[in-house]
């Protein structure tokens, strides 16, 4: 376990100590409070005394227990790394769940460590990424750790950190093809209608999909999609109100501009996303199907 995840587990376990007393509103607050006497890492959470703790508002006898906590050393050491090397002679079943992450790729559902670990947490959501899409170890290793001792996750605790299912994850959600939308669009073009839909801002390339719901253009008409992909890429894919800034577009199809209008009213604008993770019979990831959004 990485020093900040043994802090980060120390002041959790204290938190759940604390929570039946209310002593503190949350987790964000008793980490601050800690912070601002010093407790920044493992090592200064050695230090605190259980008098430190009745400083901020602790009750006496769960300030000891949670100086007890504070005090616990990782036992993590080299031993720890050798036996892993061993480990991987065995059978992958027989791993431990920090091996199985550490040489797993989430962004791969199908590989054989993604699998074992879809079979120990089943539709538990335990695997951490960051805002910019990549992994996050030790958050996942946290929330899986919590949640093999029985504690109930809250996701509050992961400012920042979005939790997913074993074999999901934002890498499966993918811009769609307006005029087609269980099409993904793969760098940003759409393989069955030949147009860089990505060019166009969302809100005009959700008018486009309204186009094609009413069947106002043929989308199987090469000729008519790349007409209407010209007329809809006329304006500034930047402006803030794309669609009154494109007059052509909005004149052309104001049946279109109608139901775009009444559906952002409603709240029920298309996403045009779709989940990549598998086609319909399963066959890309073994834990879902596609789905629309």
């Amino acid at each position: 376990m990485s020093p900040t995840n043994t802090f980060i587990s120390k002041l959790e376990k204290a938190f759940d100590v604390l929570k039946p007393l209310a002593v503190f509103g949350s987790f964000a607050e008793f980490q601050s409070v800690m912070s601002k006497i010093g407790g920044t890492d493992d090592e200064s959470l050695r230090l605190a005394s259980f008098e430190d703790l009745e400083g901020i508002g602790v009750p006496k006898l769960k300030a000891k227990q949670i100086a007890n906590i504070f005090r616990a050393k990782d036992t993590a050491s080299d031993a720890d790394e050798q036996d892993a090397a061993l480990m991987i002679h065995k059978p992958i079943s027989d791993w431990p769940v920090e091996l199985l992450l550490k040489k797993a790729n989430p962004n791969k559902p199908y590989s054989s460590e993604m699998i074992e670990l879809k079979k120990r947490f089943g539709d538990k959501s335990v695997i951490a990424f960051n805002d910019d899409d990549t992994f996050n170890l030790d958050v996942t290793l946290k929330v899986i750790e919590r949640i093999q001792e029985g504690f109930t996750i809250d996701l509050a605790m992961y400012a920042n950190k979005r939790i997913y299912k074993v074999g999901e994850g934002p890498w499966r959600i993918k811009d769609a093809c307006p005029l087609h939308p269980d099409i993904p669009l793969i760098d940003g073009r759409c393989h069955k209608c030949q147009q860089t839909w990505s060019k166009l801002s969302k809100t005009l390339r959700r008018v486009v999909y309204f186009i094609g719901k009413r069947k106002l253009v043929d989308v199987s008409s090469r000729p008519q999609v790349i007409e209407l992909f010209k007329m809809a890429s006329t304006s500034d894919a930047n402006t803030p109100d794309a669609v009154l800034a494109n007059e052509t577009l909005c004149n052309t199809y104001p049946e279109a501009l109608h139901d775009y209008n009444d559906a952002k009213k409603r709240d029920e604008l298309p996403g045009l996303t779709v989940d990549i993770g598998a086609d319909e019979n399963g066959g890309g990831n073994p834990f879902g199907k596609s789905r629309k959004f």
